[in-house]
């Protein structure tokens, strides 16, 4: 029915539902199906074809590892010693074994630690300069007793620490070939042949001969952007 003549007006009955038989819902059918089967043909063949239809990460995914060393030394890393430094600084080396002296010394600052603050707790503590270098202390407020649950709870930890039964042992978590690219990296450091650092700018690890880097150090440290002699040659050879 027409709600209104005149130009711009459209009829308001509702559309009639298409009906179609049973041999033209089976041509859709087969028609859908083909159309489908043919895009997914093309797709794939885009994919896993020619090279040309991939991009660089589908090209480069499982063939080319991530590289973030700069060698600028004479050095040649090997691709255990590569595969190492790409781990980053961050990479956290389980140690071989557990430095128990190392470890009784930490508990020992530990605990002077726990004691002073206890000492200061609710005092006002003494006006100290900053040092610059600071040194290694190991006294102890003097006539003051320590609370008994305080040395409860530091005999606690100790007994905890020192008992072998709770020590974790677990293998390392680098594999034999980078254990020894470690070692090597590690001599070569203190035998003064490479200086390994963070970059400066950017995520990455250079690298370079160790006469080389203490050059660009004294070249850093002896510019100036005035005239006259810099205070660094006093202390240059």
């Amino acid at each position: 029915m027409e709600t209104g003549g005149g130009r711009g007006h459209t009829s308001s009955s509702p559309a009639q539902p298409v009906r179609w038989n049973s041999e033209q819902k089976q041509s859709f059918r087969s028609t859908g199906s083909a159309n489908i089967n043919h895009n997914d043909a093309t797709n794939n063949s885009t994919v896993s074809g020619s090279p040309e239809g991939r991009d660089d990460h589908q090209l480069n995914s499982g063939e080319n590892e991530k590289n973030v060393i700069f060698n600028y030394s004479s050095q040649t890393l090997t691709p255990s010693m590569t595969s190492l430094l790409n781990r980053g600084f961050n990479f956290s080396i389980l140690p071989e074994k557990i430095d128990m002296t190392q470890i009784n010394v930490d508990l020992k600052r530990f605990k002077r630690a726990a004691i002073w603050n206890e000492f200061w707790f609710d005092r006002e503590s003494e006006d100290q300069t900053d040092l610059i270098f600071k040194k290694e202390k190991d006294n102890l407020p003097k006539n003051h007793t320590v609370p008994e649950d305080l040395k409860t709870f530091l005999s606690a930890v100790t007994s905890e620490i020192q008992d072998p039964r709770n020590r974790i042992t677990e293998k390392s978590n680098l594999p034999h070939d980078e254990q020894q690219a470690l070692k090597e990296l590690v001599k070569l450091q203190k035998e003064k042949h490479i200086v390994i650092k963070a970059c400066d700018k950017g995520a990455g690890i250079i690298i370079l001969d160790y006469s080389e880097y203490v050059k660009a150090c004294y070249k850093h440290l002896t510019s100036s952007q005035y005239e006259g002699t810099p205070i660094i040659h006093k202390w240059m050879p």
